[in-house]
């Protein structure tokens, strides 16, 4: 989500290098580096190198460098130094992050997010539909929150499987993309109820790899995830399942035909940033999204992109 800010910057005639604040035995450092290297126009900080300006996007925490102060001033805007105040008054990460542009005195308008893709062995199939699913989130117990319920997952699939049988001339492929955190869940929507269905379970790939699959799927369903906002950024429409997170900090930042559900009942939901999220065991409102609400949603998003229906 930091893609419209680097765009901007570049247009300005600023080079950009993205500082990592987690260690290399992280498991995530790959992948945010590998974001890095392919991404045209940035680059990842090295030793040797000096700087005009520095910025931290949350403004949190000691302003360092791994081989001594090589900044020659750093910057907050008013924003970043309070970010759970911006996002709590309705504003996407986008727009936050994009607060580093405007401050260096960019004057247009914010651009789509935007991520590379790197072409391999994907077969296309005439009259295939191909459908995304990512069922994960990180793996801390709080964030497992975001997750939707294996059986749903398993409803919503045999509903969208069922449908395609009355289809002649159409098949659907559902496309599982999961990483070390979710791998046992998203095999596990095909232990039961859809072992028969057309599906590949994509793990192991290069972040650039993964982009390119979304790109060529005609709608992905996810809940509040990375693989979500890429799919957003790559152009492919997203069924976007919410609950404790905020819409209106998370969504898909282009507008490319996606949708946001979650339970607007709920007096509790969202309660990210609040007392609340803290508290909460039950997981309600992710519970409340149904299958039948999310098929509704995939089946307009298909019909208005492929005109099958």
């Amino acid at each position: 989500m930091l893609t419209p800010t680097i765009q901007a910057l570049r247009n300005m005639g600023w080079e950009v290098f993205i500082l990592l604040g987690i260690k290399k035995d992280d498991p995530r450092y790959k992948t945010f580096e590998d974001i890095i290297e392919s991404y045209e126009g940035i680059e990842l900080y090295r030793e040797g190198l000096y700087f005009d300006v520095g910025f931290y996007v949350w403004g949190e925490g000691e302003r360092w460098l791994p081989y001594g102060d090589m900044i020659k001033e750093w910057k907050v805007t008013k924003e970043t130094n309070n970010p759970i105040l911006h996002f709590l008054n309705g504003k996407h990460e986008v727009e936050l992050n994009f607060t580093i542009a405007e401050h260096l005195g960019y004057k247009e308008k914010i651009p789509d997010t935007y991520f590379p893709t790197n072409d391999f062995n994907f077969v296309e199939k005439a009259g295939w539909t191909n459908i995304a699913i990512h069922v994960g989130s990180r793996p801390e117990p709080s964030w497992k929150r975001k997750r939707w319920d294996i059986k749903n997952w398993n409803k919503l699939c045999e509903v969208l499987k069922f449908r395609f049988r009355l289809l002649k001339d159409k098949k659907i492929r559902f496309h599982l993309l999961c990483g070390m955190w979710d791998e046992e869940d998203s095999r596990a929507i095909w232990s039961t109820s859809t072992p028969s269905c057309n599906y590949t379970l994509w793990k192991g790939l290069k972040i650039t790899e993964i982009a390119h699959i979304l790109s060529k799927c005609d709608v992905m369903v996810s809940t509040d995830s990375g693989p979500m906002h890429i799919a957003n950024a790559v152009g492919t429409p997203v069924v976007q399942l919410f609950g404790c997170t905020l819409p209106s900090k998370n969504r898909g930042w282009n507008d490319n035909g996606g949708v946001v559900i979650r339970d607007k009942k709920l007096k509790c939901s969202p309660c990210l940033y609040t007392n609340k999220f803290a508290e909460c065991i039950e997981n309600i409102c992710m519970k409340s999204i149904q299958p039948e609400e999310v098929y509704s949603h995939v089946e307009k998003i298909l019909e208005r992109e492929l005109s099958i229906y």
